[in-house]
């Protein structure tokens, strides 16, 4: 190998390896790293590694395409094509990472960034807590219409950001080689992100946690199952009174100030646009321009709430871009997972590198698309980056995994 293919395969590793973990701090920061990875790679002049879902994901792209010119108004999906490039991170992952160390690496990195998003986020709830009662206001009305963010723009994305940390620490703290000097950092920094993540009242990503961590106590050992109703309790308990009313909406909204009936009105809307456009669906990005054109009449006057996507990843890409399109993209997700699933088979029993990267990935795949029932979270080029990034880590895992074997 010459000194030039030298620099350039560490370029493009140290590139690939900052656009996920930064994806929590900066998409375009992120996204120029992904470029630089991507010219790096092309510098090397190699064959690339394709992913081995190359065929779902391909003909995902492609119906998205086909789904846009259908539509009779393919420009205006533009958003969504050039989301695609983040897509390429898939690429620049299957031919940077080799080795469950560097993913190790990677998900910590991920967990660090996530915790300053997580910190600031503190400090942002702690500024709206004081406006609001140097006002007079009811914290509870206003701030559930300005939630904390962190780095990012949107509580969603926040959100989402610290659902996957979480999960990947609680993976860490059950299946990876360390030592109790670990517990150092590990205790500030699950705190931060459990109370960022708490705060932030975003109950599609409760529930994604929620069941990602059920998945990781499964794993670990069942009887720990017996905990996690008390563990419930205690959270609500500990929780301020807007935490709690927050909690107890998820089967009792109250009125206008949750969303439930809005997420029933964006389902009703998606399923008519399905029955009725169920190969290409309407377009990408054209439920934001014409979802009005499907509402029910029962459903009118709608309730109150965001219409231009539908808050669900499954009716938001069947709608945009057809029933087909939406199965590649979960085949290629249940592609991904059987192969994580297999490769914990092999491991030894006991703590490990392997197993800490599998398991978390597998837990964060699981809370992705749980949390997607109730929120478009994969519409989001922050968390898409790093869903995309992270899960793409299985390989390398497996495929070092296979040369020990």
């Amino acid at each position: 190998m010459t000194n030039r293919d030298s620099i350039l395969e560490k370029a493009a590793f140290w590139a690939t390896f900052w656009a996920v973990a930064l994806s929590v701090v900066s998409i375009a920061a992120s996204q120029i790293l992904l470029g630089v990875a991507l010219l790096a790679l092309i510098g090397l002049r190699r064959k690339p590694q394709w992913p081995v879902y190359i065929l779902p994901l391909s003909l995902y792209v492609l119906g998205t395409g086909i789904a846009g010119i259908a539509s009779g108004s393919p420009m205006l999906g533009m958003p969504q094509y050039k989301k695609f490039f983040v897509f390429l991170i898939l690429i620049c992952v299957a031919n940077t990472f080799r080795t469950a160390k560097e993913v190790r690496w990677l998900l910590l990195a991920v967990i660090a960034a996530a915790s300053a998003s997580g910190l600031w986020g503190l400090e942002q709830y702690w500024r709206k807590w004081a406006f609001a009662r140097a006002r007079g206001l009811n914290f509870s009305i206003t701030y559930i219409v300005d939630r904390i963010t962190g780095f990012m723009s949107h509580w969603m994305t926040f959100s989402g950001h610290m659902m996957i940390a979480l999960l990947a620490l609680v993976a860490f703290v059950f299946f990876a080689s360390r030592s109790r000097k670990d517990w150092r950092w590990i205790a500030p920094v699950g705190l931060v992100l459990s109370v960022a993540l708490i705060l932030a009242q975003t109950r599609a990503m409760w529930i994604g946690a929620a069941v990602g961590l059920i998945y990781l106590v499964w794993q670990r050992d069942k009887r720990l199952l017996l905990t996690l109703p008390v563990l419930a309790g205690v959270l609500y308990v500990a929780s301020p009174e807007n935490v709690q009313q927050r909690m107890v909406s998820i089967v009792h909204e109250r009125g206008q100030i949750d969303s439930n009936s809005h997420r029933r009105a964006t389902w009703a809307i998606g399923w008519e646009i399905v029955k009725a456009h169920p190969i290409t669906g309407i377009g990408p990005q054209m439920v934001k321009y014409r979802y009005n054109d499907w509402v029910p009449a029962w459903l009118r006057p709608l309730p109150e709430g965001y219409y231009e996507h539908l808050h669900n990843i499954y009716f938001q890409t069947a709608t945009e871009r057809g029933v087909p399109t939406l199965l590649m993209l979960l085949w290629m997700i249940a592609w991904i997972m059987r192969d994580a699933w297999r490769g914990l088979k092999p491991l030894p029993a006991g703590p490990g590198d392997e197993r800490f990267a599998l398991q978390a990935i597998l837990a964060i795949m699981i809370s992705i698309l749980v949390s997607g029932l109730l929120e478009n979270n994969l519409g989001d080029s922050e968390v898409l980056m790093l869903f995309l990034g992270i899960s793409q880590c299985v390989y390398a895992v497996t495929a070092q995994a296979t040369q020990k074997s």
